[in-house]
């Protein structure tokens, strides 16, 4: 399925947001503390469902990452992340 793309792009704070589809965003964090992060936040009524079926596939996720994704649950909030 594929999703419309916008983004919004903020060069004074250092970060850019990627709208991917109607309940998830791609967010990626800059400077001052010299990292980069790159999160999948995933929003809206059907959050928790759609983290946990990403979460059955983890082990592919990581194994083509390279390296261990954060999966953060947030179990006191509607909302999920993905980063790296």
């Amino acid at each position: 399925m594929l999703f419309p793309v916008a983004s919004n792009l903020s060069r004074s704070r250092g970060w850019a947001i990627l709208l991917v589809g109607p309940a998830s965003t791609l967010k990626r964090n800059d400077p001052p503390k010299r990292q980069v992060r790159t999160e999948l936040y995933i929003a809206g009524d059907q959050a928790k469902a759609l983290f946990l079926l990403l979460q059955e596939q983890r082990q592919a996720f990581e194994q083509e990452f390279g390296y261990p994704l954060e999966w953060e649950e947030l179990p006191t909030r509607r909302d999920c992340r993905i980063s790296v």
